[in-house]
């Protein structure tokens, strides 16, 4: 089955974390864009739509508040962290 919502928003967390999304962006654009493909998502892998929202969002993103001077090197390190731990789960290497 085709995930292209999910797949947008695990690109766009790699896209950050390698250096070629800003954190304004980033942070503007992530809970918008998450919010606009939720049920897209869900219809593509009920499992992995929550997965990425657990590991991306409510113990990455949501942690770092981008709009109260946590710096960008904070907000990269956190979301580095989460993606690893999304991505070691989705290739069934459990941290």
């Amino acid at each position: 089955m085709r995930r292209k919502n999910i797949d947008y928003i695990i690109t766009m967390t790699k896209d950050f974390i390698d250096g070629n999304l800003d954190c304004l962006t980033y942070c503007l654009d992530y809970n918008h864009e998450l919010m606009q493909r939720w049920d897209k998502m869900t219809r593509e892998s009920p499992q992995l739509a929550d997965m990425v929202n657990f590991y991306l969002f409510e113990t990455g993103f949501d942690t770092v508040n981008c709009e109260y001077g946590n710096n960008e090197a904070t907000l990269r390190r956190v979301m580095k962290r989460q993606y690893k731990k999304l991505m070691d789960c989705i290739n069934g290497d459990i941290f």
